[in-house]
Formats: C-alpha cells, structure tokens, sequence
C-alpha cells in the first residue's frame, strides 16, 4: 500500500470515528477496537429502547457520504448490541455477544443494527470475571 493509500485508509478511520462520536451522548465512549471496528460504550442507558435509538440514529448519520480527495465514500454500519448486566456480566462475555449481534446484523444484509438473542445468550456457559 502506498503511503497516499494509508493515509487514505487513517482519514476515512478518523472520519468514521468523529462521525460516531457525534452521535453519542457526553460521557459516550467511541473506541477503534481492530480492522475496521468500533467499540461503543454508552453507560446509563434506562431502557433498551434507548440502544435501539442511538443505534439508528448512527446507522441514519453514515447515509451521508465521505468526501476523501476527489472521491466518494459510502460506509456501511453492521451494529451488534449487547447490554450489561442481561447479555454479559464482564467485559469478554459482553464483547462476545456485541460481536456475534454484529455478525448477525451483516448477515442480514448490512446498514442494521441487531441485539444479541437473549435465549443465545442466557443458555451459553456462565462468565467467569478475573
């Protein structure tokens, strides 16, 4: 790749992650997790409801185009949700469940947002917390 070509790759990240980050709330946490993978944390949500809201109004935000030098780029969201305490009781079983909605949101055809099966998620092994 060349250098242009990264710093492409590096702009269009940056870009993602303001685009992300202003649609979260103060106290919202937005975090490149690998690849092309974010990670949102967003404490103090009441309801699921709420998750269920942000989610589409971040999925609404990357309907609007990046404009990278002469170029056009649309971006996708594949949203996997999971809730604490419901879905995970520690970071790993949490991002385990986050990942696999993820999965099932792109499998779905993309740009959609899916929660983690409850039954899934009750009915796997119980987390052990360091």
């Amino acid at each position: 790749m060349t250098y242009m070509a990264m710093m492409r790759v590096i702009f269009s990240l940056k870009a993602v992650a303001e685009r992300l980050s202003s649609e979260l709330r103060k106290g919202d946490t937005v975090a490149r997790f690998g690849g092309d993978e974010f990670l949102l944390i967003l404490p103090d949500l009441e309801v699921i409801k709420n998750s269920i809201h942000i989610a589409q109004k971040i999925i609404d935000s990357f309907r609007a185009p990046f404009f990278i030098d002469t170029h056009q780029l649309v971006v996708t969201m594949s949203i996997g949700i999971a809730i604490y305490p419901e879905d995970g009781i520690c970071e790993g079983g949490l991002l385990k469940n986050a990942d696999s909605a993820m999965y099932q949101a792109k499998h779905a055809g993309r740009n959609c947002y899916r929660l983690i099966m409850r039954t899934k998620a009750k009915s796997a092994s119980p987390e052990i917390c360091p």
